[in-house]
């Protein structure tokens, strides 16, 4: 009966009808910061009128999913493990970003074919124990003799670590990154920690002089420092079997506007991509190495 009141309106008075609500964006996160993702979808739905369904899982899981297309099709999909939304786009599972503001984002930041682009970087950087001497210490350094069970490591597996190689490999070559690979394992104080928060409470104990982490504060803004050697990131890519596409294009553009990082076309930082590219070779040459 509710149903046939507006629909006899319509029909005999010629009543407008209201506009249904719009169907919420199906958004796949893959995120460690879920509060400052939250945030920043508020904001495009107070800005755009677009609601949206956040879907939590591993990016790796998330992807799967998109590449099978088994259960709801992902709209858009978010994860901080570019790995992952490199793999989401090579095997077809994304959809080109239309979006003006994509020529305008920083051309290491964007796949070449406007298929995701980076809106967080989280620079990697050589951690130190308070008293700990020398100062400044490069990635390459940490493999020298005077760093002997000074060192300490995350594991290999974790997507910082992965992103590291794989630039070090673009770098200086798989030879060379063995090699640097191999002394740093022979410098481990401790074996490699499970995940990053063990490793830096290690450095605050006092377990470990030196460590590689990725830097804790997401850089927004007007980019003030040097370009990184390495970074990680968090990424956006529009599923290809999107059900609301023109709202998920949407939301890209919204994000690539009002919510990434800024970064000054001359800076010299490496591609993101290369993450994704090298993740097969970063695997073997950490087994070689012996870094577990």
């Amino acid at each position: 009966m509710k149903r046939l009141v507006p629909l006899l309106c319509v029909l005999l008075f010629g009543c407008s009808t209201p506009e249904p609500p719009p169907e919420p964006l199906v958004i796949y996160a893959a995120v460690e910061d879920n509060e400052r993702l939250v945030a920043m979808l508020d904001e495009f739905t107070a800005a755009t009128g677009i609601p949206v369904d956040i879907r939590h899982s591993a990016a790796a899981e998330h992807v799967a999913t998109m590449i099978a297309k088994t259960g709801d099709p992902a709209d858009v999909l978010i994860a901080d493990d570019v790995i992952e939304i490199w793999r989401a786009a090579d095997r077809g599972a994304l959809r080109p970003i239309a979006s003006a503001a994509m020529s305008e984002h920083h051309a290491s930041l964007r796949d070449p074919d406007a298929l995701w682009f980076v809106n967080e970087i989280r620079p990697l950087a050589v951690a130190r124990a308070g008293d700990a001497a020398p100062w400044l210490v490069s990635f390459e350094e940490l493999g020298g003799p005077s760093f002997a069970s000074r060192l300490c490591l995350s594991s290999p597996m974790l997507v910082t670590n992965r992103v590291l190689l794989a630039n070090l490999i673009e770098r200086n070559g798989v030879l060379e990154t063995e090699r640097l690979v191999r002394r740093w394992v022979r410098n481990l104080a401790q074996p490699p920690y499970a995940d990053e928060s063990s490793l830096r409470a290690a450095v605050r104990s006092g377990d470990c002089d030196y460590a590689i982490v990725s830097n804790p504060h997401t850089v927004f803004g007007n980019w003030g420092k040097t370009p990184p050697q390495a970074y990680g990131a968090t990424a956006l890519g529009v599923g290809r079997h999107a059900a609301s596409p023109e709202a998920a294009q949407a939301l890209a553009d919204w994000v690539l506007r009002n919510a990434s990082v800024r970064i000054p076309a001359y800076a010299d930082l490496p591609h993101a991509g290369i993450a994704g590219w090298r993740d097969e070779e970063v695997r073997l040459l950490a087994e070689r190495a012996g870094y577990r």
